[in-house]
C-alpha cells in the first residue's frame, strides 16, 4: 500500500509497504506537469517512510507520483 499525508511544517510524509527489496521512484510535479523533485532508491521489504520537503514552492496543487515494481499510483497534494 502506499499513504502519503501533508504535515502544517510543508512536508510531506509517505508511508509505503513492500513486498520485497526493489527500487521505488517518488517524484513531486507541479500542477503544469512540471517535475520539481524525485528520490529514487532501493528500499527495503516492509514498512517504509520517507518525506519530501516543499518549503520552497509556492502555495498550489502537486503530484506525488509513487512507482515500485508493483505500482503506480499518482496522488494530489493540495499547499495551503
Amino acid at each position: 500500500y502506499f499513504q502519503g499525508s501533508l504535515q502544517t511544517n510543508n512536508k510531506i510524509v509517505l508511508n509505503y509497504q513492500l513486498t520485497e527489496q526493489q527500487k521505488i521512484v517518488i517524484t513531486v510535479i507541479d500542477i503544469k506537469g512540471q517535475q520539481l523533485q524525485e528520490i529514487s532508491n532501493f528500499k527495503q521489504q516492509g514498512l517504509n517512510i520517507d518525506k519530501i520537503d516543499l518549503t520552497g514552492y509556492p502555495k498550489g496543487i502537486y503530484f506525488i507520483r509513487f512507482l515500485s515494481k508493483n505500482e503506480f499510483i499518482t496522488k494530489q497534494i493540495v499547499k495551503l
